[in-house]
């Protein structure tokens, strides 16, 4: 479902802007609207602007968070207030000390010696080293072997990282004896790394960043936030306001909110803004919100397809990747994606595995094994071995039925939508409109009539009413709509290019019927491939003897990782091309909080 908007305006002195931003910066349920747009629409006005000083202040913040990796957390709901100066004052010291850091690792560009450079670290950290000399540095790979031949020498030496050519050592040694062993191992092609004179403070200095930036940087956030809201702020006069659009179940909670300003409920007729879309959807189908998104969202005041989708789309899964034990496992695996790492693909996962599931009941099959349930599915007439050979025939007929059913079901859909909108001439002339489903379920009907009974209904009085004049009012459908409209009949174009190119668009409208029917013959060459690729792990478990149990486990996570991502993208492509086609209207505005 998308919730209905309510476009809202709220004014204030200018005086009171601080106030106002923090409202709002405050308060999340409300899609703003940008000054310039407003400024624009009502051709008054101007946009309100300020110095972006804490925006500034926040950028210099974060380089050195990120530089430093500190970790920082903007804690906005516990903000202490902090003078400018104050955090100006703050930001220059974490920055001579951020300097001072950075300039002693300037040297080490490469990646090989940051990475000897912080083992280095590790060995050395807490240790006195008054009279021993460290020295950093790298090898030729073939020279390592040479360092054994100075065992007897007092030294030690470790190695740190290596790539193809050349090996990073740490090698000590008593100060004294310092001048000797550069020479030694200047003959091994030893190349120094420099190691920074402060490396040992960098706990120190990050620790100091970190303490002094966590006092400041919720402040400077808000603050940020605060200006970056100035955008959708526009002046007129000496009164200053913002429009935003508020989903309609919550308004009076907004208007609360703002008791303090001037509110006012504004037609959105006087500013032709394009209302943000909003899905709001049950539990059980809320997941499948993404994919709907990921096609392109529905348009403010159309039609949300999520429950339709969440139910065909899992429905086709189910049928295609039948199987009980996998689609547990999927299931399963979707609520570990859900629990432990926070994926919204688990939630789709856990929903489409029970239908896979259901399916593997409906089939007999359990982790390949079609013999398990037998005694218990007996009694209810089934399982439905789809493996037999005769049942490969009624299997593709059954899956090309499923794609009229479902085909025609979009087209109704579109009917319903299109009458809603007060489309009336689309939803009965065009080619998923009445004149499309007549001219389609004649052709189906017919076919299925003749082939099956033998009962001919392609007669010419039908063929002329349920044939000629459907494709005659797909073709000729914007002349009629411009004569219901009491516009001019003829096209731009004149007669002679729209019959032309309504020509062959009629001719794909005709190809496109077929080959969408024809594609769901996919459904049931899925289900056969998933028994095959089964049937192939099963003989190999009989053949691999006592490793059999291990050949049917990693036979299994095979077909679920392989087959289950074609059959789910198999799914998805039925929906959009086949369903989303002909019913849906994507080019919807996201609904867009602070």
């Amino acid at each position: 479902m998308i919730e209905k908007m309510k476009l809202l305006s709220v004014r204030c002195s200018r005086d009171q802007y601080l106030e106002l931003a923090s409202h709002a910066v405050a308060k999340k349920n409300f899609h703003p609207i940008l000054a310039n747009d407003v400024i624009k629409s009502k051709m008054i006005g101007f946009q309100y602007a300020q110095d972006q000083v804490y925006t500034q202040l926040k950028t210099r913040i974060d380089a050195v968070d990120k530089g430093l990796n500190l970790g920082l957390v903007e804690n906005l709901s516990d903000i202490n207030e902090v003078e400018l100066d104050v955090i100006k004052d703050t930001i220059d010291k974490v920055e001579g000390k951020y300097e001072k850091f950075t300039a002693s690792r300037a040297r080490t560009s490469d990646k090989e010696d940051k990475e000897a450079l912080a083992k280095l670290h590790e060995y050395l950290h807490g240790q006195e080293l008054q009279y021993i000399a460290v020295h950093l540095g790298r090898i030729p790979l073939e020279a390592l072997s040479r360092v054994t031949l100075y065992n007897n020498e007092a030294f030690i030496f470790t190695e740190l990282v290596r790539n193809k050519h050349y090996v990073w050592i740490m090698y000590l040694c008593m100060k004294e004896d310092d001048k000797h062993f550069e020479e030694m191992f200047g003959s091994l092609y030893f190349e120094t790394v420099d190691i920074p004179k402060d490396m040992e403070q960098e706990e120190e200095i990050r620790d100091y960043c970190k303490q002094a930036l966590g006092e400041i940087c919720g402040f400077v956030a808000w603050r940020s936030k605060m200006e970056q809201f100035e955008k959708f702020v526009s002046v007129e006069e000496d009164t200053i306001l913002f429009n935003a659009f508020v989903p309609e179940d919550e308004v009076e909670e907004f208007k609360k909110e703002f008791s303090d300003f001037e509110i006012e409920d504004v037609e959105n007729s006087d500013y032709h803004f394009t209302p943000p879309t909003k899905l709001s959807n049950r539990k059980s189908v809320k997941p499948f919100e993404s994919f709907v998104e990921m096609y392109g969202l529905p348009r403010y005041g159309t039609f949300d397809p999520t429950t339709f989708f969440a139910i065909t789309y899992s429905l086709l899964f189910g049928i295609m990747f039948g199987d009980l034990g996998q689609g547990v496992v999927i299931s399963l695996v979707g609520w570990f994606m859900l629990k432990k790492k926070g994926m919204g693909l688990g939630a789709v996962l856990m929903r489409i595995g029970m239908f896979s599931a259901f399916f593997g009941i409906i089939y007999g099959s359990v982790f390949g094994d079609e013999t398990i349930l037998d005694g218990f599915l007996r009694p209810f007439g089934l399982p439905i071995h789809v493996g037999d050979n005769d049942m490969t025939q009624p299997l593709l007929i059954a899956a090309v039925a499923m794609g009229v059913i479902l085909i025609v079901i979009s087209m109704l859909m579109n009917v319903l939508i299109l009458m809603k909108q007060k489309r009336y001439a689309s939803a009965i002339l065009s080619q998923n409109g009445v004149c499309g489903i007549v001219f389609y379920v004649y052709l189906v009907v017919g076919a299925v009539l003749n082939l099956v009974y033998k009962v001919n209904i392609f007669t010419t009085p039908l063929l002329i009413l349920c044939v000629g004049l459907p494709l005659l009012s797909i073709m000729f459908h914007v002349p009629i709509h411009n004569a219901i409209q009491r516009k001019k009949l003829k096209p731009e174009d004149g007669w002679g290019g729209y019959i032309t190119e309504s020509f062959f668009e009629l001719f794909e409208v005709l190809l496109s019927f077929m080959a969408n029917t024809l594609s769901f013959l996919r459904v049931g060459g899925f289900i056969l491939s998933h028994v095959g690729m089964m049937t192939v792990v099963m003989e190999l478990r009989v053949l691999a003897g006592t490793a059999g149990p291990l050949v049917l486990i990693f036979g299994n996570i095979l077909v679920i990782g392989l087959e289950g991502l074609i059959v789910g993208i198999q799914a998805l492509r039925l929906e959009y091309y086949e369903m989303f086609s002909r019913y849906y209207e994507s080019g919807g505005v996201e609904y867009k909080t602070l």
